[in-house]
């Protein structure tokens, strides 16, 4: 078995900086004395449970070898999307995925009283609702992921939808209480609004690629497969072992 290239793959991964734990063991065990004194064929292959038993390895340690090769590349691609990500976009898209899912839940009880303040029925007053929680998060996600000039339009939008919240709020509310209550309640929905409008600002600015966010469920996937590999080679070992143990026996 060549293992020449994939010595020069991991060594190049290892100067990139990028390595793992289930790289660096399966590294060891194709490279080692002992898997190579293994393959190497011996007087005992005569026998054919031992011939076809180091056969079995073969094939598993070469099973292994692609694999490897596999999650090299892998790595390789990870690296390349997190060289093109912005050092603050790490955060995990699921974690950041789900933080969002959360600020909408929240802004549509705040969103809610606003569209009711429209005065029309159940249905269209939660449409309105929908859109509220919309606009607020998708402001959030414009702002994020815009810069200069545009940005600062977003930002205004942002503001003038807030005044637009605060203001249908105050309606709805004051139509059931008097002045001081309306006010508090409208302000206080308010501020809800906007803590949304900021977090899910940090959220969608801190989120990573989805490309990066790809090639790292990537090397996941491709080290539990060499994961597995490693343990079908060893099981392939101690076959074989056994099957020497059963020939030098009979060879007694």
């Amino acid at each position: 078995m060549d293992v020449s290239s994939f010595e020069q793959q991991f060594g190049d991964l290892q100067y990139a900086g990028e390595s793992s734990t289930t790289a660096q063991v399966a590294w060891s065990l194709l490279t080692s004395r002992w898997l190579a004194n293994l393959l190497t064929p011996q007087p005992s292959d005569q026998d054919p449970r031992v011939l076809a038993s180091r056969r079995r390895l073969r094939k598993e340690a070469n099973a292994l070898q692609a694999l490897v090769e596999h999650l090299f590349g892998a790595m390789r691609q990870f690296l390349r999307e997190d060289a093109m990500a912005d050092v603050h976009r790490h955060l995990s898209l699921v974690l950041a995925g789900l933080g969002i899912v959360c600020c909408a839940i929240l802004e549509g009880f705040a969103a809610y009283p606003a569209a009711a303040g429209v005065g029309l029925d159940l249905v269209v007053t939660a449409g309105i609702a929908l859109v509220i929680v919309g606009a607020v998060v998708g402001l959030a996600a414009l702002i994020a992921h815009s810069s200069g000039k545009r940005r600062r339009v977003y930002i205004v939008l942002a503001a003038v939808l807030l005044v637009l919240l605060w203001t249908a709020r105050f309606r709805y509310s004051y139509a059931f209480g008097d002045l001081g209550e309306a006010v508090a309640s409208a302000s206080g929905l308010s501020l809800i609004s906007l803590m949304v409008l900021v977090v899910s600002h940090e959220l969608w600015h801190r989120v990573e690629p989805v490309g990066r966010w790809q090639a790292r469920r990537a090397v996941r996937r491709a080290e539990g497969a060499v994961d597995d590999a490693m343990e079908a080679v060893r099981q392939a070992a101690d076959h074989l072992q056994r099957a020497e143990d059963g020939y030098q026996a009979q060879a007694r």
